[in-house]
């Protein structure tokens, strides 16, 4: 995917580090990524918006299609690509060492738990958590799948 720019926005946290992937940002700076980390970055995340005019989702959805129609083999292989990683569009693979560098706030990391999809890691992130709020918020996802 090509490379895009875009800003860390002013309503977006006071400081954003992403070591993985080296950036570092504060309010109003411009970077440039990888279109992939971008859409992460602007879709997911949220603290982002896109400065370049580069592809829309709707381009981006159009190419793909047209390359589908141009060989129907390979849009057979990219939909069971998705079932082999074991799930959902929205489902999160847990790495224990990863876990901050993807969550870079506790906020994040809430969301995570929340959502049920690190269920059976709870007992792994609360060891290595330091967040007594992500703590609390473990407990309280182990009572709802408890029951």
């Amino acid at each position: 995917m090509a490379e895009r720019t875009i800003r860390h926005r002013d309503d977006g946290p006071p400081g954003f580090s992403r070591y993985a992937d080296s950036i570092s940002t504060e309010p109003g700076d411009e970077i440039s990524v990888d279109g992939e980390l971008a859409k992460y970055l602007v879709d997911e995340k949220r603290y982002f918006e896109y400065v370049d005019d580069g592809p829309t989702a709707d381009s981006v959805d159009s190419d793909e299609e047209a390359e589908a129609e141009d060989d129907p083999d390979d849009a057979d292989d990219s939909e069971d690509s998705g079932d082999e990683d074991g799930g959902d569009e929205g489902s999160y693979e847990f790495d224990e060492d990863s876990w901050f560098e993807d969550h870079d706030d506790y906020e994040s990391r809430i969301e995570r738990v929340e959502s049920g999809d690190v269920d059976d890691h709870l007992d792994t992130i609360a060891d290595i958590e330091s967040s007594e709020q992500v703590k609390d918020s473990i407990g309280v996802r182990r009572a709802e799948v408890e029951g």
